[in-house]
């Protein structure tokens, strides 16, 4: 049964590969190179890779920005550089984002204020499924708050909101006709703003979906639209750069980051001491422990995490391997403490069996913030690749106890494969190397609307959705 399992997973990787496009952005002055869909980057066996294009943008930029309020715009900015506040667009397949399974499929917007939503193109909503509890109006509109929209484009490609709040007489209507037909630029909602206040944060989670798959939201983008996003976007870029705690500050990066017969990677729970209370369980993705993350440091930008994650006036070691977290599911799970993100040493051994040394980014059971957590582990690899790998790990609180074996406490993962999203095939990258002193950005550094930036992405293709991952449900 897994052979023709496999087997129709290749036939539908065949039928729906795809890529976002490939791009650089330079930015000289006030002078931008015009940003273009390369028709060599679509794989050739997409030849009809065709998003509907969004003439207009579903959040004003400007508004999303700050343009009209630059003291506030540079507020945001100085919150990035200095304690990693929040971003206006988040980047594409984003990795230790909030409480979501590595890596996020979608953009974060967040306006940082209440901010109009409106229809990209002409579009329907068809049976949608709505909370209508709780009324609220803004702006003198009668709103839903707090729910979640998708709209047709056309038979390939939709787009779907997160935390809108939505216009009552849209939601009334898709409820009563089972139906609602967008005009392009029509108001639909709002960002939902979850502490109700001018200052308070409101955003909105956005997807783009091209044949049933999450593809980056920058490539159905006009081009004018894409020019002022990378603008942008290099704003958040040096503002990382200065704070120097980011694994990934691109607007699109390596969405899936196995390294086959190593630890690096997602993976998800598959068995162990917990085996009876995930039995039954629908949703494995609400629950710590069900999912863990190994970043290698060859996936993280060397310009934007270079300061210690522990002390930030002190740059990282030679010793540091890469990151680790345990912690981005929303719930607890009973005997479980988790390590929250750490910082990755190698502390005998290879990246196929030996021990890590994990420091602990907040207080847990183990100790404090800093604490040495030693896991040993080993991967069990298989000719297909790094598929079909499985990962046994095991805590421990000294290196003695880590140093004796596994006991009954160890955990089997399987690798983790997202649910509706593009899959690109790993492509390992040059040994990355710690930068000089000279290499890294000063404090003083200032930012420039049209600051300059060498943007990449990495070719995006689909792969093989495994049958559990089809249950994850991303809030």
């Amino acid at each position: 049964m897994k052979k023709i399992n496999r087997i129709i997973c290749y036939i539908l990787l065949i039928q729906t590969l795809m890529v976002c496009n490939i791009y650089s952005c330079l930015t000289n002055s006030i002078h931008t190179n015009e940003l273009e869909i390369d028709d060599q980057t679509i794989n050739s066996e997409e030849e009809n890779f065709e998003p509907v294009i969004m003439q207009t943008f579903p959040v004003d930029l400007d508004n999303l920005f700050w343009v009209d309020n630059l003291t506030k715009q540079q507020e945001i900015l100085d919150g990035i550089a200095s304690d990693g506040g929040p971003w206006p667009i988040t980047p594409f397949g984003g990795h230790f984002v909030s409480n979501h399974i590595e890596g996020v499929d979608k953009w974060y917007i967040h306006t940082i204020r209440q901010a109009e939503i409106r229809a990209p193109v002409d579009g329907t909503s068809n049976e949608e499924m709505f909370s209508t509890d709780t009324t609220i109006n803004i702006q003198g509109n009668e709103v839903y708050p707090d729910n979640q929209l998708t709209i047709s484009l056309d038979d390939n490609s939709s787009v779907s909101f997160g935390h809108i709040d939505i216009l009552k007489s849209i939601a009334d209507e898709i409820i009563q006709e089972n139906s609602y037909f967008y005009t392009e630029g029509e108001l639909i909602g709002y960002t939902h703003n979850f502490t109700a206040g001018a200052t308070s944060i409101a955003g909105v989670d956005f997807h783009y979906y091209y044949k049933g798959r999450g593809i980056c939201p920058y490539n159905a983008c006009t081009s004018e639209d894409q020019i002022k996003i990378e603008n942008f976007h290099s704003l958040q870029y040096e503002a990382a750069k200065i704070n120097g705690l980011y694994p990934e500050s691109h607007l699109i990066n390596e969405f899936y980051i196995p390294i086959e017969d190593t630890t690096w990677g997602t993976w998800q729970y598959k068995e162990g001491p917990y085996d009876a209370y995930y039995d039954g369980l629908d949703d494995w993705g609400r629950y710590e422990a069900s999912y863990l993350t190994l970043l290698s440091q060859e996936f993280i930008n060397p310009e934007t995490y270079y300061r210690d994650i522990f002390d930030t006036e002190k740059n990282i070691t030679a010793e540091f391997e890469g990151l680790m977290g345990d912690y981005l599911c929303a719930e607890d799970l009973p005997g479980f403490e988790a390590l929250g993100q750490g910082v990755v040493e190698l502390q005998s051994g290879n990246f196929q069996e030996g021990i890590l040394d994990v420091r602990s980014s907040y207080f847990t059971y183990w100790g404090p913030i800093n604490t040495s957590v030693y896991l040993r582990f080993q991967v069990n690899s298989t000719e297909d690749g790094w598929e079909d790998d499985l990962l046994t790990l095991e805590y421990f609180a000294t290196l003695t106890e880590a140093e004796n074996g596994f006991t009954s406490s160890s955990i089997t993962y399987e690798r983790y494969h997202p649910y509706a999203s593009l899959i690109p095939e790993p492509e390992i990258p040059p040994e990355s190397e710690i930068p000089t002193e000279s290499e890294i950005p000063p404090e003083s550094a200032q930012f420039n609307l049209f600051s300059i930036i060498n943007s990449f992405v990495t070719i995006i293709l689909v792969s093989m959705i495994s049958k559990k991952a089809i249950k994850i449900k991303k809030k």
